[in-house]
């Protein structure tokens, strides 16, 4: 039941950003605690499954303007993604950095040593309702609306994955508010 009301959820987040134009309520905030709270959020999955989860902070700015709901949907996501293809061992971690060749922006990345993404999946991964080669563990609406979250922040998402390598997703978020003006 709770998987059934989680898609509903995210098709009706999905639906919102696409036809009926969702604004972002945006606010001054710790991107650094808050991706401590998530990560709390995590632990007992984390320790459950016997995954090494953890947070790293390389970025000297963390203080950014977000919505803290929708970036907790993305997060969610994301890590919900990392779990479901991490196998018993493996690492996940939720890093924050600063891109060197992008002044004035924070990445956040999602690290993992899972399965890995088949070649031909990627370019399409961002797409609402694919599903890849491993379909059967998704509704293939997660990444398409993690898409659309970091779209809103005036943000940029990529995916980097090599089969039997493991996956990172970057987010890369403005720092300031002029973005959002």
């Amino acid at each position: 039941a709770l998987i059934l009301q989680h898609l509903v959820s995210q098709l009706i987040d999905l639906r919102r950003v696409g036809y009926e134009g969702l604004h972002i309520k945006a606010k001054r905030q710790s991107l650094l605690l808050f991706c401590s709270s998530v990560v709390q959020c995590f632990r007992p999955l984390a320790q459950q499954r016997a995954v090494n989860l953890r947070l790293e902070n390389e970025a000297s700015e963390t203080t950014l303007w977000f919505d803290q709901d929708l970036m907790e949907k993305l997060l969610y996501n994301l890590l919900s993604n990392a779990f479901k293809f991490t196998p018993e061992g493996g690492d996940i971690v939720l890093r924050l950095t600063e891109p060197s060749s992008d002044r004035g922006w924070v990445e956040i990345q999602v690290v993992d040593t899972g399965v890995g993404i088949a070649e031909a999946d990627l370019p399409h991964l961002f797409e609402p309702f694919y599903q890849g080669e491993n379909h059967a563990q998704g509704s293939g609406i997660g990444l398409a609306l993690c898409k659309e979250i970091a779209s809103l922040h005036h943000g940029r998402i990529a995916l980097y994955s090599e089969r039997g390598c493991g996956t990172t997703v970057s987010i890369s978020l403005p720092v300031g508010s002029d973005h959002l003006s």
